[in-house]
């Protein structure tokens, strides 16, 4: 072998140290020693309502809304649990209150608050208020994100889908819909929206399939449309739920469509707290306890049939039937059931407030205890509200009614225990 060879390796073997020294090992020694990034997801259980934290094993906390105020301490709680004293970003998909309301407590706590986005929408609801009220206090500005906008958290990739950017004035079809990505693990929350939102996505050309899908609007009937769900092909999906919710979400067709499209269904209203773990080599098992630096997230409960149905219960007969107050009071009368609804002002005024009120008696006598829904359709969008029937069987709840239409008969179908009825009122200037 000629010298000349060992010479020529020698000085091979320097200039490989030398290179080994400025750049570094090569990109599969690196792969192989680095830590796994992490990111764990939990969907909680605030009843009829939104609430879902992510947490990075790097360190970003990331609140998507915070279910109804009457969830306040149970999101606070969860957050102790996993020792958050701070969250980097909190995201409001819309302002309705059972998205927005928990973060009366949230706010009131000692908890730091980064950055907070919100779809832009004017806040005109009293618990809207509040909360613009906390963040106030502590000289936080919502900033206001559309399309097109995106974020790094992190590890966390984030793309705002929607609103767009002239919102459609329905607070449901404007909510925040988020695109999130940590590596090859992808994730959306749909906010409230509907049908119509959904058709201006795909036809965006911007979804794709992902890990896991935050099913829009409760499972409501309106949402997860065959074509969406076929846009996303979700591995997962969560339902966040309240159990017996006067609405019937999830409704039997959202059900079966998520189904159809071969999507792992996971409840709030049945599961309690449902949780994900991700790394960057992959998923990570959710059927063992799964720990990250000053996290622990397990499952809450095992799945429980769905509750039966609370039977009207028998009325006291000496107990008379409070009249129906307000204006336009319409009755439907079934075998020995009769139900009314009826609103506070048959013409109000745009910008104030409007009650429907609803009352079910059976056999003569008033029902209490049972849960009152009410649907609003104006002229461009649905609202809704809910009460529950006093001892004298009369339930109510109240909307802001903004720049209702005027002129315009903004029908309200009221149901009780499955009997309906619709009143209405029509706005004037």
């Amino acid at each position: 072998m000629p010298d000349n060879f060992f010479v020529i390796m020698q000085r091979c073997l320097g200039i490989f140290l030398v290179l080994f020294m400025l750049f570094g090992p090569p990109p599969g020694e690196i792969s192989a020693n680095r830590s796994a990034e992490t990111l764990a997801v939990a969907f909680i259980d605030v009843g009829q309502g939104d609430c879902s934290l992510l947490s990075t094993s790097s360190g970003q906390d990331i609140l998507i809304d915070a279910g109804p105020e009457s969830a306040g301490s149970a999101v606070l709680s969860f957050l102790n649990a996993q020792g958050v004293t701070e969250l980097d970003v909190i995201v409001i998909s819309h302002n309705h209150a059972d998205h927005i309301g928990g973060l009366v407590d949230l706010l009131q706590s000692p908890i730091l608050v980064g950055e907070v986005f919100y779809n832009g929408n004017a806040c005109t609801t009293l618990i809207c208020q509040a909360v613009w009220a906390e963040m106030g206090k502590r000289g936080i500005t919502p900033q206001a994100v559309d399309a097109g906008d995106s974020f790094s958290w992190g590890p966390l990739a984030a793309a705002v889908l929607n609103p767009q950017a002239v919102p459609t004035g329905d607070e449901n079809e404007d909510s925040v819909v988020l695109d999130l990505d940590f590596f090859e693990t992808d994730l959306i929350y749909t906010g409230d929206i509907g049908f119509a939102t959904e058709t201006l996505l795909i036809n965006a050309g911007g979804l794709g399939p992902v890990e896991v899908l935050k099913v829009a609007h409760h499972g409501s009937a309106e949402s997860s449309g065959t074509a969406f769900l076929g846009a996303v092909a979700p591995q997962a999906a969560v339902i966040s739920v309240g159990a017996s919710n006067p609405y019937g979400h999830p409704s039997a067709e959202t059900l079966q469509r998520l189904a159809l499209s071969g999507a792992a269904v996971q409840r709030t209203d049945l599961d309690g707290d449902v949780t994900f773990a991700f790394s960057s080599d992959g998923p990570l098992p959710i059927e063992d306890e799964v720990y990250l630096p000053a996290f622990r997230y397990t499952k809450k409960r095992t799945p429980q049939p769905t509750p039966t149905p609370i039977p009207t219960p028998t009325p006291v007969p000496t107990q008379t039937p409070q009249p129906m107050p307000g204006q336009n009071v319409r009755c439907s009368n079934t075998a020995n059931v009769q139900i009314c609804a009826s609103v506070s002002d048959a013409h109000p005024h745009q910008y104030s407030y409007v009650t429907v009120y609803g009352r079910l008696v059976v056999g003569g006598g008033p029902v209490q205890g049972q849960a009152m829904a009410s649907t609003w359709h104006y002229k461009t969008t649905t609202s809704y509200c809910s009460g529950v029937t006093n001892a004298g069987g009369l339930a109510s709840c109240e909307r802001y009614i903004s720049r209702a239409t005027v002129g315009y008969p903004v029908a309200i179908d009221v149901t009780i225990n499955g009997y309906s009825v619709t009143t209405s009122f029509t706005p004037i200037d």
